[in-house]
């Protein structure tokens, strides 16, 4: 009999085992997607934006190959991500770089996958190699034609150690939810056992028994969302790269589509239909929580989106700070060398432990 009682707890720990790799696989397959769909999308963004960019230049009646301060026009673009290596532009036609942020290479053929996967493709192509990851659009001119791509080339190396620190994180948390459960079954056992020894008969009683059980258990059941909680905070807390890259990214861009507004005569205190835009952008990106514009004194003046869950103020100071579990990005809005105000981005770090449940 005492045999099949270890039997049984043998199986309840292997089973507590694969439930706790489940849980933590699945944790690990959310998190990754999520981080893979952050990469995607401030790619994708700024890609849009580089397009967009120079498709306006070229609707002013200036031919890409021709296109005055081209190589201007990307470094900005470069300077908000940290991981670009490159942007390039190449001719459709020659299939050679016109201009881009590595000057030495303007007038070389570019790889020929390259030429290939823009020819057919109507938005976003990917191109992975160990050397790094490149991502293009193509660019088309006001006849429809399409004139050229951009590209830009990113370090492959860098989404890899993301990638590397969940996957260190699923197995370690994995192996602490199995000792967890061994130590659970362990002293479950020695409980059940203790009875059948003399010197231990005072375990005969059942108040003795049942209290010992009842206290196991409350710990048991206190300790289990304890451990889920510090998991995903595991997770988030590899996330936060790519959701700082991402965010900085998006807030480049607005910073530089209103310092254009503000550059054609707009006053910064009366931009026409800019909220219409930022809730774009917060669709687009649902992890974003809001998006301010504010002045250089920080008082908000545009919005889109509520920013009052992810700040406290102090009852006697009167000073504001960023709630626990929220992530904020600020970016200048300059005229010139002068700063008009802030873009400013908020992102809730548990948005994927949302999407999970």
């Amino acid at each position: 009999m005492r045999y099949l009682r270890f039997s049984h707890a043998v199986l309840g720990v292997f089973l507590w085992c694969a439930a706790a790799f489940a849980f933590t696989g699945i944790c690990f397959s959310a998190y990754d997607e999520a981080a893979v769909s952050l990469r995607e999308s401030r790619i994708r963004a700024l890609l849009s934006e580089v397009r967009k960019t120079l498709q306006i230049k070229m609707d002013k009646g200036e031919g890409l190959s021709a296109l005055k301060g081209g190589a201007e026009i990307l470094v900005p673009y470069q300077a908000t991500d940290g991981d670009i290596l490159s942007i390039s532009v190449f001719d459709f036609s020659t299939g050679k770089i016109l201009f881009g942020t590595d000057a030495a290479r303007t007038g070389n053929t570019v790889y020929a996958r390259w030429y290939e996967k823009c020819g057919p493709a109507d938005d976003m192509f990917v191109d992975k190699e160990e050397s790094g990851d490149a991502y293009g659009v193509p660019i088309v001119n006001a006849f429809g034609e399409k004139a050229g791509c951009a590209v830009i080339e990113y370090k492959a190396e860098e989404y890899e150690g993301v990638r590397q620190r969940m996957m260190e994180t699923a197995v370690g948390r994995a192996g602490a939810f199995c000792i967890g459960g061994v130590l659970f079954v362990l002293i479950f056992y020695i409980l059940h056992i203790l009875p059948s020894y003399r010197k231990l008969s005072f375990m005969n009683k059942a108040t003795y028994r049942k209290s010992a059980f009842v206290l196991l258990f409350i710990c048991a059941a206190a300790a289990i969302p304890i451990a889920g909680n510090s998991t995903f905070r595991a997770f988030e807390d590899v996330l936060k790269s790519e959701i700082s890259s991402k965010t900085k990214v998006v807030a480049g861009i607005i910073s530089s589509r209103v310092s254009l507004a503000i550059k054609n005569g707009m006053p910064f205190k009366s931009l026409h239909f800019v909220e219409t835009y930022l809730d774009t952008v917060r669709q687009e990106n649902p992890e974003i929580l809001f998006i301010l514009l504010t002045d250089k004194s920080g008082r908000v003046l545009y919005e889109s989106g509520s920013a009052v869950q992810a700040f406290e103020s102090d009852a006697s100071t009167g000073k504001v700070s960023l709630r626990e579990g929220f992530l904020n990005t600020a970016e200048p809005v300059r005229f010139g060398a002068k700063t008009e105000g802030w873009v400013q981005i908020g992102v809730m770090e548990r948005f994927v432990r949302d999407k999970i449940f």
